[in-house]
């Protein structure tokens, strides 16, 4: 099996270029709070599991049952809010650091998900949803007295819905300079029975998670570069994929474009190819195998032309990478199914029509074109395309 390691996925040069560039240019120092976005997403969650937790920009959690989860800190709790940069442990784990300072005292959040303590194998469940959809969330806290008498922590949650309530609450006396911690648990969906975890050792938990994620990426390939921004950036961009993957399939997001798109999921996964993490590229091969439509044409977009021909380029771009002749030839009679329906679809135009030879009217929502009346040339560039794979593909399987 051969290997291409080189790195040309277009999100990843984009996302490489603009770090390493900001690297460049920005004045701020390695110990301040850093984020790229001004309206800043994040999420928290497990591997292939169909939900996970996103944060707002208000740093409110998005719980299952579609309610906001408040945290809010101080003698009169206030929310945390826009004003908490979100940064992420070393610099890429999705363990969601935030901090703040308010009645003498600094209040230090960190954020994270496991599988529910409750399940029979842990690190199976981290890997997959073994035992089931439900996770927990983690919020630790550390209260920190900054000042030189003793004064009070308060730490507040707050379920945000049709009704508001307080889940929880923390108090805590502190001396002078010295600091207390707690952590709340909260699961994605809600349990019959609150208490569950209440033993259960954030700590533990915090280093079996950073684990988990740090073994996983150690499967792939290892790329760094002297700007730490731009390293940091492609492994988050790794782990936020894993997160957004449901059963293998590639996701767009995580409750936000959270569906398989042939032609976003074409980049998505040559980012795993070109990352060397094989099992998860294959798992996703078979999403694409399995978007076929009777008359050969592959689809998830409803009519959304170009998908076909991008489908071909990735079915093709996967045998070229791992060099796996064998799935190439399970794989050929589809792409040949495919090229039949290009093959029959560029004959509907009559041969005395100005569109003979192209693909029909169709809708376009890149070109924010919806009324299905116009030829999309992107279309036939990329079916052209297709066809050009699939006859390197024949030639390699002669």
């Amino acid at each position: 099996m051969t290997r291409k390691t080189q790195v040309t996925a277009l999100a990843q040069r984009t996302l490489a270029f603009a770090a390493a560039l900001l690297c460049v240019l920005s004045p701020l120092s390695a110990a301040e709070p850093f984020d790229y976005f001004v309206n800043s997403w994040q999420v928290i969650g497990l591997k292939d599991y169909n939900d996970g937790t996103r944060i707002t920009p208000q740093n409110e959690l998005l719980l299952g049952d579609k309610s906001k989860l408040r945290l809010s800190c101080g003698p009169s709790p206030t929310p945390l809010s826009r004003q908490q940069t979100k940064t992420l442990l070393d610099g890429w784990l999705p363990i969601i650091l935030l901090q703040t300072e308010t009645g003498g005292v600094r209040y230090e959040f960190t954020l994270w998900a496991t599988p529910l303590p409750t399940v029979k194998d842990w690190r199976a469940a981290f890997h997959w949803p073994t035992e089931g959809e439900n996770f927990l969330n983690w919020i630790k806290v550390k209260a920190t007295n900054l000042g030189r008498s003793p004064t009070g922590a308060h730490v507040r949650l707050d379920r945000l819905g049709t009704n508001t309530a307080a889940l929880a609450q923390w108090r805590v006396k502190l001396p002078p300079r010295k600091s207390a911690e707690t952590a709340f648990r909260v699961p994605f969906v809600a349990v019959s029975r609150a208490g569950t975890f209440d033993a259960e050792d954030a700590g533990v938990w915090l280093k079996r998670t950073a684990r988990f994620w740090r073994d996983l990426l150690d499967q792939g390939a290892h790329i760094a570069v002297p700007c730490e921004k731009v390293t940091q950036a492609l492994r988050a961009a790794h782990v936020c994929q894993f997160i957004a993957n449901d059963h293998g399939v590639l996701h767009g997001g995580e409750g936000f474009y959270d569906e398989f798109y042939i032609r976003d999921g074409g980049y998505q996964i040559l980012e795993l190819e070109e990352a060397g993490l094989w099992d998860a590229a294959a798992k996703a091969m078979d999403a694409y195998l399995r978007a076929q439509r009777p008359d050969g044409r592959f689809e998830t977009q409803k009519d959304q032309f170009d998908a076909n021909g991008q489908a071909l380029w990735v079915l093709w771009q996967y045998w070229q990478i791992t060099g796996d002749r064998d799935w190439l030839r399970r794989a050929y009679p589809q792409m040949r199914r495919a090229v039949e329906w290009i093959k029959k679809a560029r004959r509907e135009a009559s041969s005395d029509s100005p569109f003979a030879g192209v693909l029909p009217t169709a809708p376009a929502d890149g070109e924010f074109l919806w009324d299905a009346k116009h030829h999309i040339v992107g279309y036939d560039l990329w079916n052209l395309r297709g066809l050009l794979c699939t006859a390197d593909a024949a030639r390699a399987l002669d």
